[in-house]
């Protein structure tokens, strides 16, 4: 759960979680999540929360999660 945080999030595994692989939400402006591998996790591979549409998300491998990407967003 990367809520609330301000920074590059990259090169990590994030695999086999219960719920989602990664949860963006309330992000501050500039927040990046690049180069991962987010894979086989039962939830979303990336769940999208308000306050973190703004998050740059680019160059991630998202493989066999139960949904690749969910935007719960109302932004």
């Amino acid at each position: 759960d990367l809520a609330g945080l301000d920074a590059v999030v990259a090169a990590n595994t994030v695999a086999q979680s219960s719920t989602a692989g990664v949860r963006l939400a309330d992000m501050a402006a500039g927040t990046q999540l690049v180069e991962n591998v987010i894979a086989d996790n039962t939830g979303d591979g990336i769940t999208i929360e308000d306050g973190a549409a703004g998050v740059l998300i680019r160059d991630n491998n998202i493989t066999d999660n139960g949904v690749g990407l969910g935007n719960n967003t109302a932004e």
